[in-house]
């Protein structure tokens, strides 16, 4: 019976090392998609505060186009050709850089405008932080 026992107490005690070393990879596979899952989440909320700044700064440039449309008289900030050029900020480290051009299509002729219509003609997501990028090879010298 003695031998019965110890053969016994072994075979539980490597069904019990496996249960053990299986609980501890779950457990350390939970923790990394844990980890993964709350990285991702932080990412995204960045990316959306990004979105959200850069059409809040899309949504200034056509309501500025809808004050040109609307304004009479001479424009102060308009070049020699007729354009103007305007910057929103579009985050801490972000601009949008819209160009406005006078249309070159009238109204009927019975409701000709003294003033032009603008539309843009370019737009521009331009970084405002001016990085030091190094650019030096390091060679191993023999």
């Amino acid at each position: 019976m003695s031998r019965k026992q110890r053969q016994l107490s072994f075979n539980s005690g490597i069904s019990l090392f496996l249960v053990l070393l299986i609980i501890m990879c779950l457990v350390s596979f939970a923790s990394l998609s844990l980890t993964s899952a709350m990285a991702d989440l932080r990412l995204s909320d960045k990316y959306e505060e990004q979105v959200i700044r850069y059409y809040s700064a899309r949504n200034e440039a056509q309501k500025d186009l809808a004050r040109l449309n609307t304004s009479a008289g001479p424009l102060s900030d308009a070049d020699s050709r007729g354009m103007i050029t305007r910057h929103y900020p579009a985050g801490d480290t972000q601009q949008l850089t819209v160009v406005f051009a006078p249309s070159s299509s009238r109204d009927s002729d019975a409701e000709q405008k003294k003033d032009p219509e603008f539309r843009v003609i370019s737009e521009k997501l331009e970084s405002t932080v001016e990085y030091d990028l190094d650019e030096s090879l390091h060679l191993m010298k023999e």
